[in-house]
């Protein structure tokens, strides 16, 4: 800002003494006097040139101020938005976005419970009906403890995944497909003519192998969909948990130092990230479990190499907790150090942007004032 005064201030000057070189040139040449006329030509050439080089040099600090004004103005729009954002909750805009995004996710592990009452129900229905169709006893007693399982999952509290449901169901699936292979081979309803040991033929009624074909195919279908569903869930559970971890990270990185509550978003981003590998984890342990297999069977038990997945968790856990610490402990040094600084120069964080916006008041006044010199 005092550069353009002062380049202005020159330029306004050597205008001044342009204009009076001009005049005393007239005079010379009125009064016809040689030498003043010599004099008063080489002058008025000097103070032209220096003229035009200070209105370039005017010129080029007046667009150093504009841009000045140009970016300061930039920096008042962003604080102001910044600020209305931050007016919309307690968090702001971003951070109610990204709290509603992470408790939307947390609420979406879980059947709600109008949805959990009503898949069980339904699952509860097809079972009582089958036990009663059957006179399979066998059949009875697997239907009865499936029945009990499930029963056990409407009581108020308890949780249930997506797969818990889907596990059920094809339970229910395979336990019918087992029976009506049973059924099958058991049914005598093929009429075939056959030589019995007294050497005499007779018409006897046999199983229908077409039948027994479709119901073994129809069972091992289910049993493998069954299988196929927990190594399904085994690897999108791998998946996400690392995932989950890939996304801790990025965001403790990229906590803004200059928040406030800078701790307490470090405290909020690992609780959150820490519960949902514990759920993750969870999930896979019981796709595991059903399948037969165990945590160093999988792919993802094999590179973590923690020795099970709970210990995985706790492990992570311990990690987190050491980095985090040292997040603090580093911030904390840094704020110190910053509002060392500020203090030294008369300034601080708060002041700060008070301070950004009294500049782009003092730019734009002067930037108002230099134009209204230039068209005068």
């Amino acid at each position: 800002m005092q550069k353009l005064n002062a380049t202005n201030d020159k330029y306004l000057a050597q205008q001044k003494a342009q204009g009076n070189a001009a005049t005393q040139l007239a005079a010379a040449k009125a009064s016809g006097n040689t030498e003043d006329i010599e004099y008063w030509t080489k002058q008025y050439e000097e103070i032209t040139k220096a003229v035009e080089k200070s209105h370039d040099e005017m010129l080029a600090s007046w667009e150093e101020v504009l841009q000045a004004a140009s970016d300061q103005f930039d920096l008042s729009i962003e604080i102001t938005i910044q600020k209305l954002k931050d007016s919309i909750s307690a968090y702001g805009l971003d951070g109610l976005a990204d709290r509603y995004e992470k408790a939307k996710v947390e609420s979406e592990q879980y059947l709600s419970q109008l949805d959990k009452e009503y898949e069980l129900n339904k699952l509860l229905r097809q079972i009582e009906g089958s036990i009663d169709d059957t006179d399979n006893l066998n059949a009875k007693r697997e239907l009865i403890k499936l029945l009990d399982k499930v029963n056990e999952k409407t009581a108020e509290g308890v949780k249930l995944s997506q797969y818990d449901l889907e596990y059920m169901q094809a339970e229910y699936e395979l336990e019918m497909a087992k029976l009506a292979l049973e059924e099958a081979r058991n049914a005598k309803t093929t009429v075939r003519l056959q030589r019995g040991d007294d050497g005499n033929y007779s018409y006897v009624y046999t199983a229908d192998q077409d039948a027994i074909d479709d119901a073994q195919q129809n069972y091992e279908d289910k049993l493998y969909d069954i299988r196929k569903l927990s190594e399904d869930h085994i690897a999108e559970m791998s998946d996400l948990i690392i995932q989950n971890e890939q996304e801790m990270m990025e965001a403790l990185a990229g906590i803004d130092k200059n928040r406030a509550d800078y701790v307490e978003e470090v405290n909020r981003i690992t609780t959150y990230y820490l519960n949902r590998d514990m759920y993750l984890r969870q999930e896979m342990d019981k796709a595991v479990t059903n399948s037969g297999k165990v945590y160093s069977d999988t792919i993802f038990g094999q590179l973590e190499d923690a020795g099970s997945l709970e210990a995985g968790h706790t492990k992570l856990e311990t990690k987190v907790k050491e980095t985090t610490t040292t997040m603090v402990t580093d911030w904390n040094t840094w704020k110190t150090k910053t509002e060392a600084a500020m203090k030294e120069v008369g300034s601080s964080s708060e002041t700060f942007t008070q301070d950004i916006e009294s500049d782009m008041g003092e730019i734009k006044t002067a930037t108002t004032t230099l134009a209204t010199d230039i068209n005068t």
